[in-house]
């Protein structure tokens, strides 16, 4: 009986000062310090638990001071600390057990670096605290790719996703020169805020479109709940119907273990005139000038010519309504290879940068480098900066890198995503008059083969 009662006290202990499963345990006299985490396998970006528990057969006579975990290519939330004491027979563990929610970007078998230790506690038999100086163990996992059916255009992990949209008036009785606000909120439990995609860039022929920069806030712990606020100023520049496009928010279920998605519908409404004011005061900003955070989108099929061409006739309603049918295919088609162009992803880097999230402005330099080089397969920003010769470009590249996977020494790294894009912006001009300069320089050759005309 007595050795079952041991085998149980021992296993109420494991309990206490580990996780579930996938626990590694160092000692140094009577010091422990166990590691464990919640999976030994999670996708890129999923959150993992990691616990680690300092305890002691006696007491501690001086605070526990363990090092945060640094891995590479990695966020970390510090969840916080917690107290426990433990009897077993007649040896009373006590000690204190730290959290964590790792978030691994790097694919492959991940090892976590150990973490210092060092603290005070006496030997058995004695009550003078003696230094402990020691390592945690190094657990290891393995963090894999996006799977091949996520179908999303960005990648984003959450258990669930929730949007909604708010306006700051009634878009009812609206007029030119009126400004009004949209507020489009996206919740995500088990992620990070700043992983969470910024809504598609609009640009409607008519209406001004101005992000604002978006708010991020992270509640770890329970369920990890993750908050992105990102606020759209509209200015009314012309009169007219006006249809903005449904908004999609695309991630992972790693539950389910399938891509879902979650949908605002399309907001309409209508522009009316404004006798009072001055036109002058509408005029709309230049797409090409720096600032603009703008990117051409689907525009409103307008109904005027529509029913101009049939008024008169008896079918006026059917005929309508076939014309607008066999629009839609080629409206549609239009705007899906538009919405794939080099322009569109490049401004969507340059609303990225204009909100100053580091993350985010890496994914999307990306995104429009695989545009930008269709014909090099996985372009690098080193291969980018190289082929640009500006070393200054090559700089900034190198301290967003630093900053987005290397954390220990971010007062040593200035980088600025306003100056970055400037760069980005010089490279990609030359890059397009290079272009333009050899093909215009292939046409001017005369033909390789020329015939005689008869």
């Amino acid at each position: 009986m007595k050795n079952i009662a041991r085998g149980a006290g021992l296993l109420l202990l494991l309990a206490a000062v580990s996780a579930p499963s996938f626990a590694q345990t160092t000692r140094s006299g009577n010091v422990r310090i166990r590691s464990s985490l919640s999976a030994r396998q999670v996708y890129v970006g999923q959150p993992v638990r990691l616990t680690v528990s300092v305890f002691t057969t006696t007491w501690f006579t001086s605070p526990i001071n363990l090092a945060e975990p640094h891995p590479q290519y990695a966020v970390v939330q510090t969840l916080g600390s917690t107290l426990f004491t433990r009897r077993e027979g007649r040896i009373t563990y006590a000690g204190v057990t730290f959290t964590y929610l790792v978030y691994l970007f790097q694919p492959g078998e991940i090892t976590l670096p150990a973490q210092a230790l060092t603290t005070e506690s006496p030997p058995e038999g004695d009550f003078k605290g003696r230094p402990v100086s020691m390592q945690s163990p190094e657990p290891t996992l393995t963090v894999l790719p996006p799977p091949e059916e996520y179908t999303g255009e960005q990648w984003l992990l959450a258990r669930q996703v929730s949007v909604r949209d708010a306006w700051n008036r009634d878009l009812a009785g609206l007029k030119v020169g009126d400004a009004f606000e949209r507020t489009i909120t996206t919740r995500a439990v088990g992620t990070v805020a700043a992983l969470i995609p910024p809504p598609d860039s609009l640009a409607i022929d008519g209406l001004g479109v101005y992000p604002g920069t978006p708010t991020l806030n992270d509640v770890p712990g329970g369920r990890n709940t993750a908050t992105r606020i990102d606020r759209i100023t509209f200015l009314a520049q012309r009169p007219g119907v006006y249809l903005l496009p449904e908004t999609r928010v695309t991630w992972w279920d790693p539950v389910r273990k399938q891509t879902r998605e979650v949908t605002l519908e399309a907001v309409s409404f209508t522009v009316a005139e404004n006798p009072d004011l001055d036109p002058e005061l509408l005029t709309a900003p230049d797409s090409s000038a720096a600032g603009t955070l703008e990117a051409e989108g689907p525009s409103v099929l307008p109904w005027q010519w529509l029913a101009g061409g049939v008024v008169g006739l008896l079918l006026l309603g059917l005929v309508g309504l076939r014309l607008r049918r066999r629009a839609r295919p080629v409206l549609a088609a239009r705007q899906a290879r538009h919405a794939e162009s080099e322009t569109v992803y490049f401004k969507r880097f340059h609303k990225a940068t204009a909100s100053g999230d580091a993350r985010a402005v890496k994914q999307h330099l990306m995104a429009w480098l695989d545009h930008a080089y269709p014909d090099e397969q996985a372009i690098t920003t080193e291969g980018f900066t190289a082929s640009a010769g500006d070393p200054k470009l090559a700089e900034q590249a190198a301290d967003l890198d630093r900053l987005l996977y290397a954390p220990d020494s971010p007062a040593e790294i200035v980088w600025s995503s306003r100056a970055f894009y400037r760069l980005v912006a010089r490279a990609r001009t030359r890059r397009q008059r290079r272009k333009e300069t050899a093909h215009r320089r292939g046409n001017d050759l005369p033909p390789l083969n020329p015939t005689q005309s008869v």
